[in-house]
């Protein structure tokens, strides 16, 4: 792994996921790490291999941090697989933190809320191709439109972390939905990931999810999300700022959080919590703060 990496070797081999059943008898791990892809039916051939050799697991992908309502189905048979077996699986990263319990300690020391409002940035070329095709770059506009349609379009990832956050606070999730807007280059511009892009073509997006709870009174609450990704390029940087409205409405702003370092620690430091959770499906909304 070091190697691949462009390092030293650390002593991790890698070997092909054809033998991965064999691998896992082998080495018989508690816990596994899965950070490939974002979609949770792009990851469920890994991820019930692992459940059914009672393999915890944690993953990265952003449709795993809830995904009882983008994938229902999908999840039901995950979590029957990891029940089965004794083993939990659970979804954490970048959000975790910043898209979840930041909000959720903003109402936890409200005496009322009745709406947050999410603005968050990110460099898509940190994380290769997959995370760049997934946010439309290098499409012209047109091949953007027709992607990114309001009926085929894949839910963004703050729709997942949206609904975590609801369930967090105690709310009822009512409804869930969501705009996307492609980001067009008005100069060319380098991607490490994906190469030269020129001015015309699709950057990233910017997508705003708006989710809609009911408290236990019946009263609303709107969690209203505006994420934007795309490959940076002069003074670009991520940031992430919550504002909430309410008694007393209250502000945080993150600038420049290590995007990508807090994702890697997020996953590790969630290693306890889940070989402590039940089995099944278990969303960190569930397991409480990182520690």
């Amino acid at each position: 792994a070091g190697e691949v990496a462009g390092l030293a070797p650390v002593g991790v081999n890698i070997t092909h996921s054809d033998d991965a059943e064999a691998v896992l008898q082998q080495t018989r791990p508690d816990v596994a790490i899965l950070a490939t892809r974002s979609f949770l039916k792009d990851i469920a051939d890994a991820v019930k291999t692992l459940g059914r050799n009672r393999v915890n697991v944690i993953t990265i992908s952003e449709e795993a941090f809830y995904s009882w309502n983008t994938e229902p189905q999908l999840t039901a048979e995950i979590d029957s697989v990891f029940r089965d077996n004794g083993v939990s699986f659970t979804g954490t990263g970048y959000q975790d933190a910043y898209w979840l319990y930041l909000a959720s300690v903003l109402v936890g020391v409200s005496l009322r809320t009745d709406r947050l409002l999410c603005h968050t940035q990110f460099n898509v070329d940190d994380y290769g191709v997959a995370l760049c095709e997934a946010h439309g770059v290098g499409l012209t506009p047109e091949e953007f439109a027709a992607k990114f349609t309001p009926e085929s379009a894949v839910p963004a990832y703050v729709w997942n972390s949206n609904e975590a956050l609801a369930v967090r606070l105690g709310l009822k999730i009512v409804k869930t939905t969501q705009v996307y807007e492609p980001l067009v280059l008005t100069k060319d511009v380098q991607s490490k990931s994906y190469g030269a892009l020129t001015t015309g073509k699709v950057n990233g997006l910017k997508a705003v999810v708006r989710t809609l709870g009911e408290d236990r009174q019946g009263r609303q609450v709107e969690i209203e999300t505006h994420q934007i990704g795309q490959v940076y390029y002069d003074d670009l940087e991520d940031y992430a700022r919550w504002q909430t409205t309410g008694t007393p409405s209250l502000e945080i702003n993150c600038k420049k959080p290590d995007t990508v370092g807090i994702t890697c620690a997020s996953a590790v430091n969630r290693i306890p919590g889940v070989l402590a959770a039940r089995p099944g499906y278990v969303t960190v909304a569930e397991l409480g703060p990182l520690a």
